[in-house]
């Protein structure tokens, strides 16, 4: 018997337990439903919906601050001081020690950059905008040159190869001209295949 009386005294306690804790939550509800009904009957603006925004008539009285902040840059060309530069071909070629090893031309001028060694072996990658050796800024990209503006003058700086004499020529390949296709190519190496 005196299981029996242990086991319904152990289950009991159990059971209230779970009634006073249920109980509680009941409580706290109800406190925090009795302080929203305390605010707002004490607030009626509280319970009121906001009125509708006049209708503006004009467009500019409804802008905000933040439109006016241009955080991607101005509308206006981003490359627009590389279409100030000059175009002719009669700009002289810089008399710095510099050689341009390979450009990077973006659709933006100011996406565009070039690589650039010095006299010195110092190799670098500057963009539209940047200062290369020798205090030139690096203005414009070309296919086949960049320009330079240095002391408020123009320069062009271009691709170079060298000649059978050593002379400096531009490494821009001539386009080859293609056989025509009528024409018959021979092999000397092979002159059995000829046919």
């Amino acid at each position: 018997m005196k299981k029996l009386t242990r086991r319904v005294g152990a289950s009991s306690l159990a059971h209230v337990a779970s009634w006073a804790l249920a109980l509680g939550l009941v409580a706290l509800i109800a406190f925090d439903v009795a302080k929203a009904i305390r605010v707002f009957t004490s607030n009626p603006a509280a319970l009121s919906l906001p009125e509708a925004p006049a209708r503006a008539t004009d467009r500019q009285s409804i802008k905000s601050p933040l439109q006016n902040y241009q955080m991607f840059g101005s509308i206006e060309r981003a490359g627009e001081e590389a279409d100030k530069v000059p175009v002719q071909e009669n700009v002289p070629e810089t008399n710095l020690t510099l050689s341009l090893l390979g450009i990077i031309a973006g659709i933006d001028g100011q996406l565009s950059g070039a690589i650039v060694t010095d006299d010195k072996g110092n190799t670098g990658y500057f963009r539209v905008g940047e200062t290369l050796p020798g205090d030139a800024e690096l203005i414009r990209v070309e296919p086949d040159r960049i320009f330079l503006r240095r002391n408020g003058q123009y320069e062009a700086l271009s691709f170079e190869g060298r000649d059978e004499d050593g002379k400096k020529r531009p490494a821009i390949a001539e386009p080859v001209k293609q056989p025509d296709s009528n024409v018959k190519t021979t092999d000397t190496n092979h002159p059995a295949e000829l046919g």
